[in-house]
């Protein structure tokens, strides 16, 4: 009789061990992802800013180059012909006038470029960090051990990537069309 209270005692201790496991590995990983889902969302957010600053700031660089070139060529044609032009009746010329340099629109298209696709992999990652808690709340054992200690305590939904509208127009209608790079000249 007394190895059969031993043995009850040694079952009841291994299962208030693995129930009370359970539930401390669960509520931990809840609160990790309760965490890290905000968390992530608002560095989602900071990589959009940071991206859309560096474009703003690109294109105002741009915009002074081009400044800058039109108020050297205008002071160069003012200074080989006077505030009023040449009065000549013929002339034949051969201008050398400073261009704008086309580099800083490579650099402004790369920006984007690179800007925009470090932007989907951060929103990649995001969604991936998403799924994981998901599957683990919609699994039966772990779903199980995290709703008894109280997870999600976010709601999920109250997180999504950023979509253009033209990607949300297509997903709603079902339909795609080609991209339109230039409008129609009608």
């Amino acid at each position: 009789m007394r190895n059969v209270l031993i043995a009850i005692s040694v079952v009841v201790g291994l299962v208030v061990v693995t129930i009370i496991g359970n539930m401390w590995h669960y509520a931990s990983y809840g609160a990790r992802m309760d965490n890290q889902i905000p968390t992530s969302y608002e560095n989602l957010q900071n990589e959009r800013s940071q991206f859309g600053l560096q474009v703003r700031e690109a294109v105002q660089t741009t915009s002074m180059a081009a400044d800058d070139v039109e108020r050297v060529v205008t002071s160069a044609i003012e200074a080989r012909f006077g505030e009023d032009g040449s009065t000549a009746a013929f002339q034949w010329f051969q201008e050398q006038n400073p261009g704008l340099d086309s580099s800083l629109y490579t650099n402004l298209q790369d920006l984007i470029v690179t800007g925009r696709r470090d932007f989907q992999r951060q929103q990649t990652r995001f969604l991936d960090i998403k799924l994981s808690y998901d599957n683990q709340i919609d699994q039966p054992w772990s779903g199980f051990w995290l709703r008894l200690v109280g997870k999600p305590q976010i709601n999920l939904d109250d997180y999504n990537i950023v979509v253009s509208r033209e990607a949300r127009e297509i997903f709603e209608s079902g339909e795609d069309q080609e991209i339109q790079l230039r409008p129609d000249s009608n």
